[in-house]
């Protein structure tokens, strides 16, 4: 998940079974979704974008809910942007 927020949608997915990954530039978010959402799956401080980048691990899906204010962040809407989460993203659905 690229943008943490309360950590809901995230702490929902992980009583699923499912392993999540999210990327929170606010370390004050990350800190209130764990400890007022039950938020428990692994989170990174940092841009999301930069996070992407820097990384060769791929992905079954990718959410990108990540907001400054009302709209996404301009640096996250971009081609480049949009390619590089398709980089990422698992061929054949099952990241290893």
């Amino acid at each position: 998940m690229i943008g943490l927020g309360g950590g809901h949608l995230g702490a929902h997915m992980t009583s699923y079974g499912w392993d999540v990954e999210a990327v929170e530039i606010d370390p004050g978010v990350a800190a209130i979704a764990r400890r007022y959402f039950d938020y428990r799956g692994e989170c990174h401080v940092e841009d999301g974008r930069r996070f992407l980048n820097r990384g060769g691990k791929t992905y079954d899906f990718i959410v990108l809910d990540a907001y400054m204010g009302e709209d996404l962040p301009a640096h996250l809407c971009t081609r480049e942007s949009f390619d590089l989460v398709r980089r990422r993203l698992a061929e054949d659905g099952s990241s290893p």
